[in-house]
């Protein structure tokens, strides 16, 4: 009876042992992560057994639940996901089902945690990967803690996989990482390696290939990708090619290159390029940063802005008269609402002392009449005396008296003073830009064009008035290459698409997150980054020339002036026509042959002697099936081969206008026709290729067919 007494307390202690070893051995490795932790049970222990767990937990502030249902409203509960660990005891007899439905759930990834434990003989010392999970997806990022238990210790692993979400064949390799080992005399031993967290401790990915998809919206920049040649094509592709290459050598991985045309749009329902492979998984990686988008936030992860650009239209601030009235802006409404009033006293003044010297001299009247150099007493001659003076001019009349002298040498100090202030100002202006344009609307009401970048830069879209929308970094570049150092004074940049700095964007929720993360600010830490940048971008450059960009004055800046001149032209243009037309020849010592240029119809019959002639229309040039000949009406003009005849004849059910040369070499030889261009309503003058040189250079090897 007494042994059997001894056998039963025995076994009570013992059991009561087991109870505590494994829950404490649980709260040790929780506590070890020294953060937060929620934890969440797959259990097949006695009702006693996970009460003691509960308050071992609950003592350390852990909240714990036991075989809770993994339901969506239950886990909206747990806000923080980091802070949730998966309890799984392995010898339940479901477990494979359980792990099953949680590997549905991509409960197996970061940042959820997982401590399996277990002596059913899933786990064994060969082989420390439980059979339970060996068809769940544990990646790289996951943190799966599988505790077995050795003699009276238990020892702990970390497991995972460096395969994706698809399995490529059943035999993938698994990788262990030693945790530590824990017993009751010495608790928790963690091991030294896990100071650093997962994701630095697991870089070498041992040359897995990682897919990586680049944009280009050019089929020659595949080809230059990373010689510099075209750098202003592909621009954002170029800069971050060498850097997330970079990325891939310090994770050790191999790579996949697929190139897109766009960074991705949703069409009908899908989405396509860059993004159209990120969504359907078959790229890890964007290699082209690209904008935050609302609705590119919910599909794709951004880890990092790379590249700092933007587009913006970028001009050139228009001169003052542009925006003002140029004349008007030397003084502010009050001074002129003041000078007008000092020139309305003075006029007063000097009329009203004009009479006062006229009526004090009634005696000598008849004298003063016949004087032209005194001042009449009527307003037309003491307007005429004030304008000029304020034209600073002098007159030819004037007042006798001392006290008209003194009014007088009032009236041309203060308009003196006036007129310095005004042309030292107006010099001033006229060398000034205007500030007014700062918004986009400003910008839409001015009268400057628009251009959108989408060719190769041309420097003509940056002179005059034109507002061109450009990737900043770029388009500096050129702007730095070809404009003077005046040139660059004036630039203004306004903001059309308001969106941060584009950035570099990875697969949701893949496994190598927080590995890129990682990589790309070291990348930016130790420079390659910016090196890669100031090679393909440029900032905005200084102005440093001001002073030598002096601007002259243009019609603009005086539109009286050109209204006038307009007027002048349009009246002198029918006198030209109908001297040409009464005249039969023209003197040639008044104008010299090289600045001629007769413009005739083939219904005149008076050219005898060609210069530059341009002939239009008619039927000067015949155009057969796309062949060219002379009209026979030609034959017997003298078109040497010096000379420069133009033919302008309408192509064949064509809107288009083709350009014609021609001449002989001899009387007696053939026509010669080149090409000298076309021109069309929608185009223009389009002029030949071939027309770069001279006619004395293109015709020189010609005698020798003579």
């Amino acid at each position: 009876m007494k042994k059997m007494i001894i056998l039963f307390i025995a076994f009570f202690f013992s059991s009561i042992n087991g109870k505590t070893e494994q829950a404490n051995m649980i709260v040790d490795i929780i506590q070890a992560a020294n953060r937060p932790s929620s934890v969440i049970s797959k259990l097949c222990w006695t009702p006693t057994k996970i009460i003691h767990l509960s308050s071992a937990l609950v003592k350390e502030n852990i909240q714990f639940s036991a075989n809770a249902d993994l339901t969506n409203d239950y886990m909206q509960f747990y806000d923080e996901e980091q802070q949730i660990v998966f309890l799984a005891d392995l010898n339940c007899p479901d477990i494979e089902d359980y792990f099953q439905m949680i590997s549905t759930r991509t409960f197996f990834r970061a940042p959820f945690r997982w401590i399996l434990f277990g002596d059913s003989g899933s786990v064994n010392e060969d082989n420390i990967v439980p059979e339970a999970i060996a068809n769940a997806d544990v990646l790289i990022d996951s943190e799966v803690l599988v505790v077995r238990r050795i003699d009276d210790a238990y020892e702990m692993h970390f497991i995972y996989n460096l395969i994706p979400v698809y399995r490529i064949s059943p035999n993938n390799t698994w990788n262990t990482e030693y945790y530590g080992t824990w017993d009751s005399e010495n608790r928790f031993q963690k091991s030294n390696r896990f100071v650093e967290p997962t994701s630095l401790r697991r870089l070498d990915i041992n040359e897995y290939e990682i897919s990586i998809c680049y944009v280009l919206t050019n089929n020659n920049s595949i080809n230059h990708l990373s010689d510099g040649l075209d750098d202003h094509v592909d621009t954002i592709t170029k800069v971050n090619f060498p850097t997330t290459n970079h990325l891939l050598d310090f994770l050790n991985a191999g790579r996949k290159y697929i190139f897109a045309e766009t960074w991705g749009y949703k069409v009908n329902g899908t989405w396509n390029g860059m993004t159209g492979y990120l969504v359907r998984g078959e790229v890890e990686i964007g290699g082209s940063p690209m904008f935050f988008t609302f609705e590119r936030v919910s599909i794709v992860d951004y880890i990092s802005s790379p590249t700092p650009t933007r587009s913006k239209f970028v001009f050139q601030q228009p001169k003052l008269s542009y925006e003002n009235n140029l004349f008007l802006l030397p003084f502010n409404t009050t001074v002129w609402y003041c000078t007008v009033g000092l020139v309305f006293v003075i006029y007063l003044v000097l009329l009203l002392v004009t009479k006062w010297e006229w009526k004090k001299t009634k005696h000598t009247i008849e004298t003063r009449e016949k004087d032209a150099g005194v001042l009449r007493a009527n307003v037309v001659d003491v307007i005429i005396l004030i304008f000029g003076a304020a034209c600073q001019q002098g007159s030819p009349s004037e007042l006798k008296g001392s006290l008209g002298r003194i009014v007088m040498l009032v009236l041309f100090l203060a308009l003196m003073f006036l007129y310095t202030s005004y042309s030292a100002n107006i010099v001033a202006l006229l060398q000034s830009s205007s500030s007014h344009i700062k918004t986009l609307d400003d910008l839409l009401h001015s009268r400057i064009k628009f251009g959108v970048h989408d060719t190769v830069f041309n420097r003509y879209y940056f002179s005059g008035l034109f507002a061109f929308h450009m990737e900043t970094g770029v388009g500096y570049k050129f702007v730095g290459k070809y404009f003077n150092e005046g040139e660059k004074c004036g630039l203004r940049e306004i903001q059309y698409l308001q969106v941060i700095d584009p950035w570099l964007a990875v697969r949701k929720e893949t496994p190598f997150r927080e590995m890129f993360k990682i990589g790309t600010k070291r990348i930016q830490e130790h420079g390659l980054q910016y090196r890669e940048n100031r090679l393909m971008y440029e900032k905005r450059p200084k102005c440093s020339g001001g002073g030598s960009n002096f601007v002259s004055v243009s019609m603009v800046d005086s539109p009286v002036e050109a209204k006038l001149a307009k007027m002048l032209a349009n009246l002198g243009r029918p006198m030209n026509i109908r001297y040409l037309r009464q005249n039969e020849t023209i003197d040639n010592d008044n104008y010299p042959n090289n600045h001629l240029l007769f413009i005739l119809n083939r219904t005149c019959d008076d050219a005898n002697a060609f210069l530059r002639w341009m002939v239009i229309l008619g039927k000067s040039l015949i155009i057969k099936d796309e062949t060219f000949n002379v009209s026979p009406e030609f034959d017997d003009i003298r078109i040497s081969v010096d000379s420069e005849v133009i033919i302008i004849g309408k192509m064949n059910n064509s809107e288009e206008v083709s350009l014609h040369t021609f001449y002989k070499l001899k009387p007696h030889t053939k026509w010669i026709i080149e090409d000298y261009g076309t021109w069309s309503l929608d185009t223009g003058f389009t002029k030949s290729t071939t027309r770069i040189e001279s006619n004395v250079i293109r015709r020189k090897d010609l005698w020798e067919n003579v």
